[in-house]
């Protein structure tokens, strides 16, 4: 916890915004960006993104070629880079933000199998 907690330190005085435990790499996300997803996910637009990208990938994972027993859509784009690329502060920004909810940008993934994606890559 204490190395976390440098962790976030070194994070707002600019540094990297990574940090390393057990040789894989977390990406820190900001807390107002995360603030932010959290919403994006509650609201009705992006549960039918997320419906389209399972739909039209069959409910078989992009990885595996199997069909999901617990379907999870992944944006090849991470959200926390959008966001932060199109300077996203309120949800009405999110919801016209064409790129947040282009289904080209996701993929069907099984749920294991997105979780060690995101240790490996981070979020």
């Amino acid at each position: 916890m204490k190395n976390l907690e440098h962790s976030f330190r070194y994070y707002k005085s600019g540094k990297p915004s990574f940090i390393k435990i057990s040789r894989l790499n977390y990406f820190v996300i900001d807390i107002k960006v995360e603030h932010i997803i959290a919403h994006i996910r509650s609201v009705i637009k992006y549960k039918w993104w997320r419906t389209s990208v399972l739909e039209r990938d069959e409910y078989k994972c992009w990885y595996s070629g199997l069909i999901c027993k617990f379907p999870e859509a992944h944006h090849n784009k991470a959200f926390n880079r959008i966001i932060k690329q199109y300077h996203i502060k309120s949800i009405e920004q999110a919801l016209n933000c064409a790129e947040l909810w282009d289904i080209n940008n996701g993929v069907c993934m099984e749920k294991v199998i997105h979780r060690a994606h995101h240790d490996i890559w981070g979020w």
